[in-house]
């Protein structure tokens, strides 16, 4: 008997603020440090190096900020950024592999990680992925996309952000693999009996969500797999011949970063910045130029070498309103 079911993998990571402000975590080049000076102000850096000062006996570090500029401070104003990683993985027996899977399972992991860690003060979602069409890089995920900030009244900013076609595999391939061997090693070995696609569900959940897993494997980046089990009818998909008519992607296959502006809108850009500037860009705050039938921003600290790639466009469509679908 030949079983399907699919298998949606997602990595979560984020800043753990705990070890982020331990002053006394050693510092290696180029790590992550966020520093916080006698003013209170706040930013990203890497760290470079130290020197130790007999008068006064203080340690003086160099760090290089994003936009390439050198700093020098006390030890005590720099907090070492640990990044947390988990694995959320979405089993379901559904067999299309459709923006609506994805959307359905994508929150779900997004409520799993907020509600898992409330003492986090999560206030943006980033999310990057490879190309595939089928469920990632079209209008009906980015206008998912653009949702984001009604949906979770905690999110300030949101982007989908793709990789370059033809690169290689992600981490989300590898731990998608794992679990694969997994499932046929035990089956093979008679350790798992699997009759429907829940039996595959139920039994990493056993082997592979436990503490003693975890201890197994914490020596790896991704040591943690947490797991989701959905059905076909929760995925809100609209039966055939009644789906809602969407706005192409025009230029889509080009872009390499899609940011949510407000409901039913979001902006396309050419590539994917994760300068601060990029990174804080408030839709609230934001303004931009017409320009026929979109609208073009510009986010003016982008640390972009070229200027026109500061800037990335609205997709504004009003014909996808009077088709029956949505601006996307």
């Amino acid at each position: 008997m030949q079983l399907q079911c699919s298998i949606f993998v997602a990595v979560p990571r984020w800043i753990d603020r705990s070890i982020n402000f331990d002053e006394t975590a050693e510092l290696l080049k180029d790590d992550e440090v966020t520093v916080i000076d006698s003013s209170g102000t706040e930013f990203w850096a890497r760290f470079v190096s130290s020197d130790f000062y007999p008068v006064g006996s203080c340690l003086v570090c160099k760090v290089r900020d994003e936009h390439g500029y050198i700093h020098s401070f006390s030890r005590n104003y720099l907090h070492k950024r640990v990044w947390k990683t988990v694995a959320e993985i979405g089993f379901t027996s559904d067999k299309k592999h459709d923006s609506y899977a994805t959307q359905f399972i994508m929150n779900q992991v997004i409520n799993a990680v907020h509600g898992r860690f409330p003492e986090e003060k999560f206030d943006q979602v980033h999310i990057h992925s490879d190309n595939a069409a089928q469920h990632f890089k079209n209008s009906k995920t980015q206008r998912w996309v653009s949702h984001l900030y009604s949906a979770h009244n905690w999110i300030k900013n949101a982007s989908w952000s793709f990789g370059c076609p033809g690169h290689g595999k992600g981490v989300w391939d590898g731990l998608g693999g794992v679990i694969k061997r997994r499932l046929r090693e035990d089956i093979t070995n008679g350790k798992a009996k699997i009759a429907v696609p829940w039996d595959c569900y139920n039994h990493v959940v056993r082997t592979m969500d436990t503490p003693i897993w975890r201890a197994n494997h914490s020596h790896l980046k991704v040591s943690e797999f947490r797991f989701h089990w959905t059905t076909t009818d929760k995925f809100g998909r609209p039966d055939k011949g009644l789906e809602h008519e969407y706005t192409p992607l025009s230029g889509g296959h080009t872009a390499r970063q899609f940011v949510a502006v407000r409901k039913d809108v979001v902006g396309m850009r050419p590539f994917a910045c994760w300068c601060g500037a990029c990174r804080d860009f408030s839709p609230a705050n934001s303004s931009g130029s017409i320009d026929g039938n979109t609208v073009k921003h510009c986010i003016g600290n982008c640390t972009a070498a070229d200027p026109e790639s500061r800037q990335f466009l609205e997709l504004l469509d009003p014909a996808a309103k009077r088709h029956g679908g949505y601006c996307c």
